[in-house]
C-alpha cells in the first residue's frame, strides 16, 4: 500500500529495519500481506541477541517474535543451513492477519532499509506550516 512512496516492495527488509524497528512497527504495513525474512537476516539477529556486548532491546524482540510468537525456532534451527529448502513456511500471525516466510534466496530487488522506513513514518504526522506563508494567507483573507 505504501510500497509506492519509496519505490521498493514493501515485502523484504534490510538488517537495519530490524535493529531501529520493532515488531509491532514494521506489522503495521502489513495487514493482509506477506513478510519475506532471509535466513541470514534471521541468522545474523540471532548472533547479535546472544552477543552480552550490545544489549539491543528491538533485536531481542524480533527474536522472540519468530521464535515464540510464531512458533519458527524448531524449523529455523533445523532447516537454517538446507540448500535444499528454498522457503521455510508459512507462519501466521493473526493480529495483523500476516503471512511470515523465511526465504534463502536473495531478492533481486532492493530491500527496504532504516531510512526508507523512516521516511514512511515521518509522513504520518502532517508537516507544520510554514509562519510566513501562514501570514501571507491570512492577509489575503482579510483584503476580501
Amino acid at each position: 500500500m505504501f510500497s509506492h512512496l519509496i519505490g521498493k516492495p514493501l515485502k523484504r527488509y534490510d538488517i537495519s529495519v530490524f535493529e531501529n524497528y520493532p515488531p509491532e512497527a514494521i506489522l503495521e504495513y502489513h495487514h493482509h500481506r506477506d513478510l519475506e525474512i532471509e535466513f541470514q537476516t534471521y541468522r545474523l539477529l540471532k548472533e547479535k541477541a546472544s552477543c552480552q556486548e550490545s544489549e539491543n532491546p528491538v533485536v531481542a524482540s524480533w527474536v522472540s517474535f519468530f521464535d515464540e510468537v510464531l512458533k519458527a525456532k524448531e524449523d529455523l534451527e533445523m532447516n537454517l543451513d538446507n540448500s535444499f529448502l528454498p522457503v521455510l513456511g508459512p507462519y501466521y500471525y493473526p493480529r495483523t492477519n500476516t503471512t511470515v516466510f523465511f526465504t534463502s534466496y536473495t531478492p533481486a530487488t532492493e530491500c527496504v532499509n532504516a531510512t526508507d522506513l523512516q521516511y514512511l513514518c515521518s509522513l504520518a504526522e502532517p508537516p507544520l506550516p510554514n509562519d510566513k506563508v501562514v501570514k501571507h494567507y491570512q492577509s489575503i483573507k482579510k483584503l476580501t
